[in-house]
């Protein structure tokens, strides 16, 4: 897991059953009375970038997942949020 975890900073690292990754997408979070989430579609891959927002499937496969998220948790809290979408640039992932 520590290995997982130094291969990926900027993901987190998960174990859950027995299975054991990494994703960049924060599925839930709760600190300071807050829930954070993030919610990711789309793809791009290194030296074929493609215009994320501009692709009609991208942002509505992003909007089916807020959505998702916001009715969820909704009713179990005071207030919620939605920011975005925003284009996330992440590292190269070690092979």
């Amino acid at each position: 897991m520590n290995r997982l975890a130094a291969r990926n900073p900027h993901s987190w690292t998960f174990a859950v059953d027995g299975l054991v990754g990494a994703t960049p997408e924060l599925l839930l979070r709760r600190r300071r009375g807050y829930v954070d989430s993030r919610v990711l579609a789309g793809t791009s891959w290194p030296g074929k970038p493609i215009d994320l927002l501009g692709s009609a499937k991208n942002r509505h496969e992003h909007q089916v997942a807020v959505d998702s998220l916001l009715s969820t948790l909704g009713p179990s809290c005071a207030w919620v949020r939605s920011t975005g979408p925003v284009v996330l640039q992440l590292p190269t992932w070690p092979t």
